[in-house]
């Protein structure tokens, strides 16, 4: 039996393989761990391929925390233009599950060779999904004088209700 080995013809153009520099800098590293007195840095991304730097002026972002429960933060990012609001939140959705493993951010500044790396809370990863405003109708907003009166309505509802059905101690506090 004959042997179906080909052996490369010298016709056929050999590709040559690009040779890429393998130069090597020294990078000074620096890892802070922790600053004194300052939060670790949020991050935020957008799942829907909103772009912000396509924009010519940045976008405004804010970062709110909750009164009664210090871990809950939400980060706000408007856009100049205009356009839905990008919402996260570290208290629902992906950040809400509990993750097992670090990250950290690095910050590479050619011009010095120095490289900076910052480790982040593993609930500080939000991923900032678009929030439209939705308008209420104007039969449903109430002015300051309504809102008052209201206020005297549940008050006098809740009276009604403790001498219909409270105990004795609460029907003689009245």
């Amino acid at each position: 039996m004959a042997s179906h080995e080909t052996d490369p013809s010298p016709a056929a153009p050999s590709k040559k393989k690009k040779r890429h520099s393998k130069k090597r800098k020294a990078i000074e590293v620096t890892v802070d761990a922790s600053f004194p007195g300052a939060a670790a840095p949020v991050v935020g991304y957008f799942p829907t391929g909103y772009d912000p730097l396509a924009a010519a002026e940045p976008p405004r972002a804010r970062l709110f925390r909750h009164e009664k429960h210090h871990n809950r933060v939400e980060l706000v990012v408007r856009a100049p233009g205009g356009g839905p609001d990008f919402v996260g939140r570290s208290y629902a959705g992906e950040a809400a599950a509990p993750q097992l493993c670090g990250y950290a951010l690095g910050v590479l500044d050619k011009a010095t060779s120095t490289l900076k790396i910052v480790p982040i809370a593993s609930n500080k990863i939000l991923r900032l999904e678009p929030h439209f405003e939705v308008q209420q109708p104007a039969h449903s907003q109430q002015s300051a004088a309504e809102a008052g009166s209201s206020v005297a309505d549940t008050e006098l509802n809740r009276q009604d209700l403790t001498q219909a059905y409270g105990t004795k101690k609460d029907k003689d506090k009245r």
